[in-house]
């Protein structure tokens, strides 16, 4: 996690605040699984990541990957579809989802160089995620349909939460009509 707070309540576990593209602070072969909850939608060289996550791994390691994608091509959307990912996307800091089949594809390419990963299970998580996209909706159309807090947030709130309440508003509808996906892929690595 890129926070730096190390609150830890749980004595068996140790924080490290750092970038997953320059892990170097783990040796080689020193870990067993590698989780990564909806961070490699921010990946700004997802080789690098990968890289990275193969080189600390050790042999039989576990990377399991949860994260959002696109769940249709772009130039496949309504113009008002466009502009509700531009801003969902804003909102999450995201330049652009990826589809989940770009993470099989990334894999699969990068397991023909030195290191090898194999395939171990890959889950739609896209409707169990719609209950969180309401309450997320129902909180922000609170915020969104009250004139007196659009105005007063406006000009106090950072445009960071601003984003995330616009975020909460049109995600779930993008969730629902299938143009976002979320998934969990689980890989390993091979000796």
């Amino acid at each position: 996690d890129i926070t730096k707070s190390n609150k830890v309540t749980n004595l068996n576990i140790t924080t490290q605040h750092g970038d997953y593209h320059d892990m170097s602070m783990f040796e080689d072969n020193s870990m067993d699984i590698v989780y990564a909850v909806e961070t490699m939608c921010y990946a700004t060289d997802i080789q690098k990541v990968l890289s990275e996550i193969s080189r600390i791994l050790r042999p039989s390691g576990k990377v399991i990957i949860f994260d959002g994608y696109m769940g249709k091509c772009f130039t496949e959307l309504t113009p008002i579809e466009r502009k509700a990912v531009n801003l969902t996307d804003s909102g999450m800091a995201v330049n652009s989802f990826r589809h989940h089949q770009d993470i099989e594809d990334l894999f699969n390419n990068f397991s023909s160089g030195v290191f090898k990963f194999v395939p171990i299970q890959l889950i739609d998580l896209s409707a169990e995620t719609s209950k969180n996209w309401d309450n997320f909706d129902r909180l922000s159309s609170k915020f969104l349909n009250n004139k007196l807090a659009c105005k007063v947030g406006k000009v106090i709130l950072p445009k960071e939460v601003l984003g995330n309440i616009i975020t909460g508003n049109l995600g779930g509808k993008l969730f629902k009509d299938g143009v976002y996906t979320y998934y969990m892929h689980a890989y390993k690595k091979l000796g």
